[in-house]
């Protein structure tokens, strides 16, 4: 791992990131003032690209070379209702670790920039989602705390070909970036359905 890091930003707050080089660009100015945020991180092992538009429609357009996370950044934006566009080359071939961890810094940098000064947004959100057989509960607090409260039970290391092992960390990851509070926890698991856990 490189022990140098260059950042290039155009954004007020510092940004953390190691063994890389992190660029972000200011907001863009649509006509209807949408919040957008672009990054690029580039590391010895991946190259990932995001543009988040905070006020989309559910247009999802990732390719990361995991399926599984291509599938969750599909959900995240048709859920949501953003618009969300990954490009991610990365050491796949070794492992999913590096990918999932750059792609998760790299769209907590972009909501964190499509964020802005965070003026007209309710900085709390809680809720919960029955899921066949498994029942999630979030709890989000945007007002700048970083945390992570993390109470999934994954019972397994691999879904198909996904690690599950790398969930905390990518959750992690992204609380930190986006300066939020994030809490998760599976209230109820009465079945089998992992994927709807994770």
């Amino acid at each position: 791992m490189d022990s140098h890091t260059t950042i290039t930003t155009t954004t007020s707050k510092p940004l953390q990131a190691y063994r890389s080089s992190l660029t972000t660009s200011s907001p863009i100015e649509s006509p209807a003032s949408a919040r957008i945020g672009e990054a690029k991180r580039v590391t010895n092992e991946t190259n990932v690209s995001v543009k988040f538009n905070l006020d989309g429609t559910g247009i999802a357009d990732s390719t990361t070379g995991i399926p599984f996370l291509d599938h969750m950044l599909d959900q995240l934006s048709s859920h949501g209702l953003f618009d969300v566009h990954v490009r991610a080359t990365g050491d796949i071939h070794i492992d999913d670790h590096h990918t999932n961890e750059d792609v998760a810094l790299a769209i907590g940098t972009a909501l964190l920039q499509a964020l802005g000064d965070r003026k007209g947004i309710n900085p709390f959100g809680d809720f919960s989602a029955p899921l066949d057989e498994a029942l999630i509960h979030v709890s989000l607090d945007l007002s700048g705390r970083p945390y992570l409260g993390y109470d999934l039970q994954v019972p397994t290391q691999r879904f198909g070909t996904y690690d599950t092992q790398v969930l905390h960390f990518t959750f992690f990851t992204s609380a930190t970036m986006i300066s939020c509070s994030f809490a998760c926890c599976q209230l109820l698991d009465i079945g089998q359905s992992l994927k709807k856990t994770i």
